[in-house]
């Protein structure tokens, strides 16, 4: 499955080398030419790439470390996130407007990228500018399968059906009947009688 792209690449987020020149039609990545794609994650000014062999690549902007290599310098064309590498195949991937996530076939969200509302879910505000795992979930040996992100939180749905969400409260947007921001995953009690199949978050 081949990736193309148009549009706005003047950050390189389309994933293509020259920029500053919109991308007025569909053009095929080549930096991904036969490396078969599951899924494509855009945040605000960056793009990931999940392959079919559970591999992660990511290009634009950079600025809070949201594509993963360690640094904050903008990547023009899809380059591999090397610390993925070593803790197993990725299966999911998410992408906010600043910061990214990644689950693990092993259930374990790994999140990189800015810390702004907690969104990261680590109980701080710091920028990761490589994946990190949320420990809060190893821990309890919750196995998350699937993450939504959102522009200020994020919502998990481990294997069990159980939702869990973080970050900014605002307007009750977490479901835990306050506006209190989380900084770390919390389950979602309101729920639990029921099985969720499903998760996404609604824009504030």
């Amino acid at each position: 499955m081949q990736v193309f792209t148009c549009g706005d690449n003047s950050s390189f987020c389309c994933g293509h080398s020259d920029i500053g020149r919109p991308i007025f039609s569909p053009r095929l990545v080549e930096a991904l030419k036969g490396i078969p794609c599951k899924q494509v994650a855009a945040g605000l000014s960056f793009t990931m790439f999940l392959t079919r062999r559970g591999h992660v690549y990511t290009c634009g902007a950079n600025a809070h470390g949201q594509l993963g290599h360690g640094d904050t310098l903008d990547r023009p064309t899809p380059t591999i996130v090397e610390q993925l590498e070593s803790v197993g195949s990725v299966v999911q991937i998410a992408a906010g407007p600043s910061y990214s996530l990644a689950v693990i076939d092993d259930g374990t969200i790994y999140s990189f990228g800015s810390g702004t509302n907690f969104c990261l879910g680590h109980g701080e505000q710091y920028n990761e500018l490589q994946p990190r795992a949320i420990q809060s979930f190893r821990r309890k040996g919750i196995h998350i399968v699937r993450v939504s992100a959102g522009d200020e939180h994020v919502v998990a749905l481990d294997s069990s059906g159980f939702v869990y969400t973080w970050g900014k409260g605002y307007c009750g947007v977490l479901g835990h009947g306050d506006e209190i921001d989380k900084t770390t995953p919390e389950f979602l009690s309101s729920l639990k009688s029921h099985v969720a199949v499903q998760v996404r978050p609604l824009e504030n």
